[in-house]
């Protein structure tokens, strides 16, 4: 009899094991390659924190952020605000929401350097959970991350009260499928979000904006969809938004994207929507010159909403 309960346990725990490790053996050779590539860089230079647990879930899993502070040479413009602490600039990644790692933010590694070189801190959250988690589970992990960030980020040096937001892909929609219950927390103030290529209404993402993958969202009923489509969590409250996507994106149609701009335009929500000329998903089709130029115009876009009123025409480039 005892046995046989160890086996039943022993297999429910492999089969649970499973479900939360099969997604990485599945892993799509694109986010293989990126994580590839993330690996052979060298080190950055500053002050990194790596896999700080932000949720923990007994008994298999732990979620962790990692913080890149600004470089000591930053001309931190922010210092004349509040000594000591950094406006933060979160990152969340892309990968179908179950796919990826906080590390892939090194894909982008120029304008993370920019970003600590003008005393911007940035935090980047890992929320994938298996099989098991759907997109509610991705979804409560970003909120938590955020929500650690409020009640912790001051004795890590950050200050919440300068937030962005930065996400790609199901990033993306992660990172806006949370600014609610940021909205709600008197702990965080949202500046700005950047927004790469995300889904927006699933509805449209089953419709055929998914391209191929289409049928998996029909697995869905309607009102599921709907549910988990930021679009229409959109209210005159947002904040600022720029938005890309690639007119050649056979991932996430640029349709979404061109949603999202109509209905921020509806609440008078500020933004800009810059379409990338034959952009893949990801532009890893355009030139690196052209990614500095992406990059730049990022840049254009934060730096005021971090340092409202200051002079911050700092050498970027």
């Amino acid at each position: 009899m005892k046995k046989a309960l160890f086996i039943v346990l022993l297999s429910g725990s492999l089969f649970t094991i499973a479900l939360f490790a099969l997604p990485r053996l599945l892993t799509p050779p694109a986010i293989r390659e990126m994580s590839r590539q993330v690996d052979s860089l060298p080190p950055l230079p500053g002050e990194v924190l790596t896999d700080i647990v932000y949720k923990r879930e007994i008994p298999f899993q732990s979620f962790k952020l990692d913080i890149y502070y600004p470089l000591n040479s930053a001309s931190s413009l922010y210092k004349s605000y509040i000594a000591d602490e950094d406006p933060v600039l979160v990152f969340i990644h892309g990968g179908s929401w179950i796919h990826g790692d906080k590390k892939l933010i090194r894909i982008v590694d120029p304008f993370l350097q920019k970003l600590r070189e003008c005393g911007i801190a940035v935090v980047a959250v890992d929320y994938t959970a298996g099989l098991t988690g759907g997109l509610s589970k991705p979804i409560e992990n970003c909120r938590d991350a955020l929500q650690w960030l409020g009640e912790n980020g001051r004795e890590y040096g950050l200050n919440p009260d300068y937030l962005g937001l930065y996400g790609v892909s199901a990033g993306a929609h992660l990172g806006m499928m949370a600014i609610p219950s940021i909205q709600d927390n008197p702990e965080l103030d949202l500046k700005f979000v950047l927004e790469e290529f995300g889904p927006v209404d699933l509805v449209f993402m089953a419709g055929g904006d998914a391209f191929d993958a289409s049928s998996l969202f029909n697995a869905f009923p309607r009102r599921i969809l709907k549910k988990y489509s930021p679009l229409h969590l959109v209210n005159e409250n947002w904040p600022p938004f720029l938005i890309f996507h690639g007119t050649a994106d056979r991932t996430v149609a640029l349709n979404q994207s061109e949603l999202l701009s109509r209905r921020l335009t509806q609440y008078g929500v500020p933004h800009t929507l810059q379409i990338v000329p034959e952009g893949d998903h990801g532009f890893f089709n355009k030139s690196q010159a052209y990614w500095r130029q992406l990059e730049d115009q990022c840049m254009d876009f934060l730096l005021p909403r971090f340092f409202p009123g200051e002079s911050y025409s700092l050498s970027v480039k």
